[in-house]
């Protein structure tokens, strides 16, 4: 399944988006937002924060990227291991 990364990675993203969004602080997103200098502005778009977009968008990319991490070594490991045993 090829796919299958891709699949993980956009669910794992759009979870930890939406956590984010309902939840601003959490974390690493808020903190990597200050780490960008990105001041607080009460500044909107569409309806919500630009801040909470951002952060979400960052928790976003680590959690997906974690995630897509262990679902190609949990996939890749026992391909490679029944390989090994066969030759």
């Amino acid at each position: 399944m090829k796919s299958g990364g891709a699949i993980i990675f956009a669910v794992t993203f759009l979870a930890a988006m939406l956590v984010t969004i309902g939840w601003s602080e959490f974390p690493p997103g808020r903190e990597l937002v200050g780490l960008l200098g990105i001041s607080e502005a009460d500044s909107s778009g569409m309806g919500m924060q630009i801040l909470a977009l951002l952060a979400g968008s960052l928790n976003g990319i680590v959690y997906g990227g974690i995630a897509l991490m262990i679902f190609t070594l949990a996939t890749w490991a026992p391909t490679t291991l029944s390989r090994d045993k066969q030759g």
